[in-house]
């Protein structure tokens, strides 16, 4: 007997999933490039009853957040990936294992487990104690000039310099 057409197919563990999915089997063969019929004795001969039946009632819960709907995904990807080891089918394992990266990646974002966000770190000059010897110095220096330092003090605040002229 020949060996399965969709068992042997590339994208096993997406087909498997628009099957657990109750997606039209017509649809599927036309998506994945084999007979409706295929997919039909596929889903007789290789998919477990069970994971259909459990996928069907995980679709009729309610689905309120992303975090319940990236869970569910999760589990029932770990379902088919424990299917796939029982039957000693060892493609549609890798390719269960290859659906649960991303998925768990984006269950650690969702969890704030993994943190991508761009870090910024805020240095404090004026805590320097270069910094601090630096503005001694210049202040020392203006102690004797009070007008150049009234000037200096203006720009540094970010205020309209005035200038007087001759009176």
């Amino acid at each position: 007997m020949p060996a399965c057409a969709c068992c042997s197919h590339p994208e096993l563990a997406d087909l498997d999933a628009a099957i657990v999915r109750g997606e039209s089997l017509r649809t599927i063969g036309q998506r994945y490039g084999v007979s409706h019929m295929s997919v039909k004795r596929h889903k007789a001969k290789c998919i477990s009853p069970a994971l259909c039946q459990s996928q069907r009632e995980s679709d009729m819960e309610d689905r309120t957040t992303a975090l319940e709907r990236t869970e569910r995904t999760i589990a029932t990807v770990e379902r088919i990936l424990a299917a796939a080891e029982v039957d000693g089918k060892p493609a549609a394992a890798l390719s269960a294992v290859a659906q649960l990266r991303p998925l768990i990646e984006l269950l650690a974002r969702l969890t704030h487990e993994l943190d991508t966000r761009q870090v910024t770190n805020v240095f404090n000059l004026l805590s320097e104690p270069q910094v601090i010897a630096a503005l001694d110095v210049i202040y020392s220096e203006l102690h004797d000039q009070p007008e150049l330092r009234q000037r200096i003090a203006a720009r540094l605040q970010g205020e309209p310099l005035q200038i007087e002229g001759p009176q």
